[in-house]
C-alpha cells in the first residue's frame, strides 16, 4: 500500500467517525427535545 492510498484510508475512516458523531450529537438533542415535551 502507498503513502498516498493509506492516507485516503486514514481519512475516509476520520470523515466516517466524523459523520457517525454528527448523527449520534443530532440524536442526543432529538431525546433531549422528547424529554422536555
Amino acid at each position: 500500500m502507498s503513502d498516498v492510498e493509506a492516507a485516503q484510508k486514514v481519512y475516509e475512516t476520520y470523515l466516517t467517525v466524523d459523520n457517525f458523531i454528527k448523527t449520534l450529537m443530532e440524536n442526543e438533542n432529538l431525546v433531549y427535545c422528547i424529554i422536555e415535551i
